[in-house]
């Protein structure tokens, strides 16, 4: 994919690509700074024939000639009918969690490198004496965990952060019980994580992260129980995020599977139920609300605009 120029109007950089479209030049706009939009063509072949293009209708973008927009829309509609055929004919195991590489994902191998390390440290939650799984957890009261029974003497679940214990909003995250547990929750973070970093780059992944973990350890903390962890709160709002993107915005190339939606909702659904015992599951809706949320603002956004 190539960048090849940039045009100042939306509704000229819409009529422009859709004029690539019919013909038989994949191209996309995306708005930058300023309120103009660059030009992206999908494959290296289409690259000079584009620029051509591009620079006959920097002379006159009104010629009748790129009148085109009824024509192109058929076409992408076609066009999605029939991948989405393809999807639906195509179920290769061996590609359902293959991701093409964008670059280096130092994020997402950090995180799964510290929740293993952590789970090894805590002993997977096992051993409640650990300081670190003290300090990790959302709250941790003397009085609470001491004497559980008295809970309704503990004034708020959020004493800790209230006392400047600010990093308790996203380190439950990091915690696991169990090797399963750990297992499940790093499987899909490698799978989105990789695919998502890679497209947006490594601080914008790293914040979303950070955004998605403090809505959904909040989220389970008002159920008023503290002593709660793991990565599927994430792993849920990445999956949102992705699930938005695949949807909504399909040139980001962040996809997911039917396969893989069905999964993960179907699994969202099995331990609402309680069918796997005590699951944080307010922390897995908020996060997938969230994910949603943010993966569909910008098309929101640009349809709100007109």
């Amino acid at each position: 994919m190539r960048m090849i120029g940039s045009i100042d109007q939306e509704a000229n950089a819409q009529k422009f690509c859709d004029y690539l479209l019919t013909q038989q030049i994949d191209a996309h706009a995306e708005e930058i700074d300023g309120g103009a939009w660059q030009i992206w063509v999908e494959h290296d072949d289409d690259v000079d024939p584009a620029i051509t293009e591009l620079k006959r209708f920097a002379i006159n973008p009104n010629a009748p000639l790129y009148d085109g927009s009824t024509k192109a829309q058929k076409m992408r509609a076609e066009q999605e009918k029939a991948a989405r055929k393809r999807r639906e004919n195509f179920h290769d195991v061996r590609t359902k969690w293959a991701v093409p590489s964008a670059g280096a994902v130092p994020i997402t191998l950090a995180l799964i490198v510290i929740c293993v390390l952590v789970g090894l440290a805590t002993q997977f939650g096992s051993n409640e004496q650990s300081k670190l799984y003290h300090a990790l957890m959302f709250d941790y009261n003397d009085v609470l965990w001491n004497n559980p029974d008295t809970l309704e003497k503990v004034p708020s679940m959020f004493d800790s952060v209230a006392r400047g214990e600010v990093w308790r909003l996203v380190t439950p995250m990091l915690l696991h019980f169990g090797l399963l547990h750990l297992f499940f929750n790093m499987s899909w973070m490698w799978r989105l994580g990789q695919v998502i970093e890679a497209r947006k780059g490594s601080i914008r992944f790293l914040l979303l992260v950070l955004i998605i973990a403090i809505l959904s350890n909040v989220g389970q903390a008002l159920t008023g129980y503290g002593n709660f962890g793991g990565m599927s709160g994430v792993v849920a709002g990445l999956f949102g995020y992705a699930w938005m993107k695949h949807k909504l915005q399909p040139y980001e190339q962040i996809h997911v599977t039917d396969y893989e939606v069905g999964l993960m909702l179907a699994w969202l659904v099995i331990c609402s139920l309680g069918l796997v015992g005590n699951i944080a599951n307010a922390a897995h809706w908020v996060g997938l609300v969230a994910g949603i949320v943010i993966g569909a603002g910008p098309w929101a956004m640009k349809r709100m605009r007109g």
